[in-house]
């Protein structure tokens, strides 16, 4: 086995769950709640690429959100004017339309929870800005044809909000933090998106809230798709970059090829997983905004060609660690012909085998062997290997 290094900025991205929590994107559980009253940060690289976006995400904003956990912090909250968002049962989610939050800091058990007004994307969007709200009016002047579409709820998704936004028509490509969602809709079905929660506004409960249940939505601008580390690309030459899209066939089509076209190359790993279609093309750095601006790109990045690491990760099979830094001193093959193996550069033509897996996850008996599962049926969700493709029935080498 190899390993690989792909030597990724240290910003963490939204995009690198992406794939891995599409599966879950249905899921209308509760969110983990983490409040913190420090505002957001970013990199120096992230603000410089700030400037690509038309919009400021960080002006002019207005209100503050917290949280209660105590039915008497609760009950000063509402005396101060605080509007109730949603009751979660073991917490309460407040808005106030005040950026002056003083009386409610020495209340205690209360805590700030301001990072719900954040969407979370290569350009972070605080969605009470000023920006956040002349780039809502833009969805107005957007043409027909299908487009992705950024929507962020009041606060931790409750089943029912999940529910209406399906209703809307629109394709639910992935949860953005926070409590937000990345979808891909047609102009009727993004229209509904807007409207979404307008009947619910309401005096507060303790179920509901007051207000919408949705508190913004908005474009996926273009600005958004590309990578931070694209603002360091030097304008001449050209380099590969991994370039994901919302897996629409025709529209793909059309964006591949365009992506082709700049340098004359063709994509190459092409594939889908779920609702996303990946591929490696070489492109100018020109090319990175008109790409961008397709409808059906989800995210433009730099890509590094892997970099084969065995050796280093053989050190750590082999416990050679130093301070838990792989240590050199011994090289794998010495090991292993410590261990009995021919030596480096023989041809291993000894009757060995590796055993790498748990000879219990073919039926899921402890009795090595075993073709019978135990009682109650193997465990962990198995459901048994035919007795042939047994671990133990696999021919040695």
């Amino acid at each position: 086995m190899s390993s690989t290094s792909q030597h990724r900025p240290q910003r963490a991205r939204w995009l690198a769950g992406l794939v891995a929590t599409t599966a879950l994107a249905g899921l209308t559980a509760l969110p983990l709640v983490r409040v913190s009253s420090a505002p957001p940060t970013d990199t120096g690289k992230g603000r410089r690429f700030q400037l690509a976006a038309p919009y400021d995400f960080t002006a002019e904003t207005y209100g503050r959100k917290f949280i209660t956990r105590t039915a008497g912090a609760r009950a000063q909250a509402e005396r101060l004017g605080a509007q109730l968002v949603a009751d979660y049962g073991t917490f309460q989610l407040y808005r106030t339309g005040s950026n002056n939050t003083s009386a409610f800091g020495n209340i205690a058990g209360i805590e700030m929870a301001d990072e719900f007004n954040v969407v979370h994307l290569n350009v972070p969007i605080n969605t009470t800005s000023r920006g956040a709200r002349e780039l809502a009016q833009e969805r107005q002047r957007l043409g027909s044809g299908k487009r992705l579409h950024v929507v962020q709820f009041a606060g931790p998704v409750r089943p029912e909000w999940f529910a209406a936004l399906q209703s809307t028509g629109v394709r639910i490509i992935n949860y953005l933090p926070h409590n937000a969602y990345l979808v891909y809709g047609d102009t009727a079905s993004l229209e509904r998106v807007s409207r979404l929660g307008e009947d619910t506004r309401r005096a507060a409960d303790t179920r509901d809230g007051s207000g919408s249940f949705k508190q913004w939505d908005g474009p996926y601008l273009g600005a958004f798709k590309l990578d931070p580390a694209t603002a360091d690309v030097a304008p001449q030459g050209t380099q590969r970059y991994a370039v994901q899209l919302v897996a629409d066939p025709d529209t793909n089509r059309e964006t591949i090829q365009l992506a082709e076209s700049f340098v004359g190359k063709p994509a190459v790993q092409k594939y889908q997983i779920a609702d996303f279609v990946n591929f490696i093309v070489e492109l100018p750095a020109s090319a990175l905004t008109t790409l961008a601006a397709q409808e059906d790109v989800i995210s433009i990045m730099p890509y590094t060609e892997p970099t084969l690491l065995d050796e280093r990760q053989n050190q750590i099979l082999i416990n050679s660690l130093t301070a838990g830094i792989p240590n050199l001193s011994t090289p794998y093959a010495t090991f292993l012909t410590s261990k009995g193996f021919p030596a480096l550069n023989s041809t291993f033509t000894s009757d060995f085998v590796v055993d790498v897996g748990d000879e219990m996850v073919d039926i899921g008996n402890t009795v090595a062997g075993s073709t019978t599962p135990p009682p109650g049926g193997p465990p962990n969700h198995t459901t048994g290997l035919p007795p042939h493709l047994s671990l133990r029935s696999l021919p040695r080498r």
